[in-house]
């Protein structure tokens, strides 16, 4: 960004060469020019700055370039006659392919994956000035900020707070109506948290941060777990992504398992959930809320509480929520004189006389 290249030598290691070589200042043209010459590799980014700068002949000059997503949505930002042309060249292009990835600032020159997408993951140029004053918990407070292309979590004498992001006409009209192929450039937080409250999993799985959750997604997640079935099938394949977005919320734990494992229970499917099965669940994994919005078959609720005493407070207050009285006595019916005595020296949870299974009968 000073004009100056360094030998190859002194850069040879690709340990050494950084990511972002656009912010906070431009180079000339013949820096990006010399730069591309000496280390090849580095013609990605190259490329990129190309896109923010205008400089549209060096970019033609790479000609061995794949037509990147980042590169397109950084000249669809940039206000230079030579970064539309970039932009429209990469656009005709029949394929594009994934080459720069902002959330792991990685360039991958090696086959790199076709099919890609403009998606909203690039940490276009007008972000990159949000950022934190110096404190000692700056390792705690800046995952909040999706990207660190400048690969000093945006540091500086004092806080600089993202712009509120608010959504345009056309780009609110993407909540009620197909995703297009390329999105525009937004701040596309609102977008995955309705897909991942409706349950929607192609919207959530297209629209998610790799690596990363929003604030409230869990929230969000949690409600369309217990509303979708595909939702909850394919989050319990997925335990990378359950741990993503679990992680750095302690107001409870595990949520998303006993939302899954509830949204089974409701669709009549608890064999996972026998003490034979294989991985064992744990009770800490064992869902409360299991009666709505779908409310099981009574059978379903008889079987479950005989296969995991844990679960017979939950249980009854099905029971009484479907008015399945005749379960509802056969569990309550199974606790005589000397069953409080066997269940603790078996280790299984009695049945209480909770204050919401009163509240439940009273409806």
């Amino acid at each position: 960004m000073s004009g100056e290249v360094q030998p190859l030598d002194q850069i040879s290691r690709p340990s050494q060469w950084p990511y972002c070589i656009w912010y906070p200042d431009i180079a000339p043209e013949d820096t990006y020019r010399k730069l591309a010459t000496v280390v090849p590799a580095m013609r990605y980014q190259v490329g990129r700055a190309c896109a923010v700068a205008g400089y549209a002949d060096l970019y033609h000059e790479l000609d061995d370039l794949l037509p990147d997503p980042s590169i397109a949505e950084e000249a669809r930002e940039s206000p230079h006659e030579g970064s539309r042309v970039i932009f429209d060249t990469i656009m005709a292009s029949p394929a594009r392919y994934a080459v720069m990835d902002d959330y792991n600032l990685t360039v991958t020159l090696d086959s790199p994956a076709p099919g890609a997408v403009l998606n909203a993951d690039t940490a276009v140029l007008s972000t990159l000035s949000a950022g934190y004053s110096f404190a000692k918990d700056i390792h705690r407070a800046a995952p909040q900020y999706y990207f660190n292309i400048t690969e000093d979590l945006g540091l500086g004498l004092e806080r600089r707070d993202p712009k509120r992001a608010a959504l345009a006409p056309h780009e609110a009209a993407l909540l009620t109506q197909p995703l297009p192929r390329d999105l525009p450039t937004m701040r596309k937080d609102l977008l995955i948290l309705v897909a991942a409250y409706e349950g929607n999993v192609d919207r959530y799985a297209r629209l998610r941060r790799p690596g990363r959750s929003v604030p409230y997604e869990l929230h969000c997640l949690v409600h369309g777990v217990y509303r979708s079935t595909a939702m909850a099938m394919w989050l319990s394949r997925r335990p990378d992504i359950i741990q993503t977005v679990e992680r750095g919320w302690d107001w409870t734990e595990g949520p998303l398992r006993r939302g899954i494992n509830a949204r089974h229970v409701m669709n009549g499917y608890t064999r996972h959930l026998l003490p034979t099965a294989d991985p064992y669940v744990p009770d800490e994994e064992l869902p409360y809320w299991i009666w709505y919005p779908t409310m099981p078959h009574p059978g379903i609720l008889h079987d479950l509480a005989v296969a995991r005493p844990a679960m017979r407070p939950q249980c009854v207050r099905a029971c009484i929520a479907g008015g399945f009285k005749g379960v509802y006595t056969q569990i309550m019916d199974w606790y005589g004189p000397d069953d409080k005595a066997e269940d603790e020296e078996n280790g299984r949870v009695p049945l209480p006389a909770v204050l919401a299974i009163h509240a439940e009968a009273k409806r």
